[in-house]
């Protein structure tokens, strides 16, 4: 494993238990999606992430979109 530096590891840590109890709560998939992605944006410092799953119940596939932050609306729409 690289060298991570112990502020750096314990964001990550921080992160990681964080994701972890969002899974094993009450909240809902889309709650924890856009945990997810909150989180992992904070942690590697970006100002735009998002999350994009492949829709198994369509012929052929799509990707869709499922979380996001720092996006405009409009990006959004289908």
């Amino acid at each position: 494993m690289e060298n991570i530096k112990p502020k750096t590891y314990d964001r990550y840590i921080k992160a990681l238990t964080d994701i972890s109890r969002a899974i094993t709560s009450d909240l809902y998939l889309e709650d924890i999606l856009k945990l997810i992605v909150m989180v992992t944006a904070k942690v590697t410092g970006v100002e735009i992430c998002s999350l994009w799953l492949i829709d198994e119940s369509k012929s052929p596939k799509k990707i869709r979109l499922k979380a996001t932050q720092a996006i405009d609306p409009e990006y959004l729409k289908d």
